[in-house]
């Protein structure tokens, strides 16, 4: 990995950006920006800004989880369980496309042709496309679940389940070859 790290690109990636936020900031407040390893730092700096950084990434994962439905009933489970055990969410995603039927419809050409005939057996000829068609129907079925367990959730008390959907549609393809596997799950 470090053999691909160009410090010389790096450095000038960095030089490009301080430039671009000393152009967005005053030059009072540019001017105090510097590279990390210019500045003077005490060594327990760094798990400051490694706390800092894990306390940003549980609010985004809160506020995400706030997002799409969770209760304050399951966040205070959450909460009361990590005081004395390790909380682990898990998603599962489970997917799947089972062949429903095959249809088989004509479809006339919005394009007609007209030949007029004279003489003898004289008259008006109309010329259309019709098109067979089949179609293969498929119906997909998609579900997701996101449970949290305490320690290693082997029994029913320590797992919750926190959110769940389900949706299924019809596909219609004119391939006989599946739009998607037939089965999957994810966890």
């Amino acid at each position: 990995m470090s053999e691909n790290f160009n410090e010389y690109a790096f450095r000038q990636r960095l030089e490009n950006a301080q430039t671009s936020i000393q152009r967005i900031l005053s030059t009072t407040k540019a001017s105090a920006i510097q590279a990390a390893d210019e500045v003077p730092h005490k060594y327990s700096d760094k798990y400051l800004l490694a706390e800092q950084a894990t306390k940003c990434g549980l609010a985004a994962v809160l506020n995400t989880l706030l997002a799409i439905g969770l209760s304050r009933q399951q966040l205070e489970q959450i909460v009361s369980w990590a005081k004395d055990n390790a909380v682990t969410l898990e998603l599962s995603i489970d997917r799947s496309c089972k062949f429903e039927k095959e249809t088989v419809r004509e479809e006339e050409s919005a394009n007609r042709l007209e030949v007029e005939r004279t003489g003898f057996l004289g008259g008006k000829t109309t010329v259309k496309t019709v098109t067979k068609i089949t179609e293969y129907h498929y119906l997909y079925r998609a579900s997701w679940k996101l449970r949290a367990y305490k320690g290693t959730g082997r029994s029913a008390e320590d797992t919750t389940q926190l959110l769940a959907r389900e949706s299924e549609q019809m596909c219609v393809v004119r391939s006989k070859n599946s739009p998607y596997s037939e089965s999957s799950m994810v966890q």
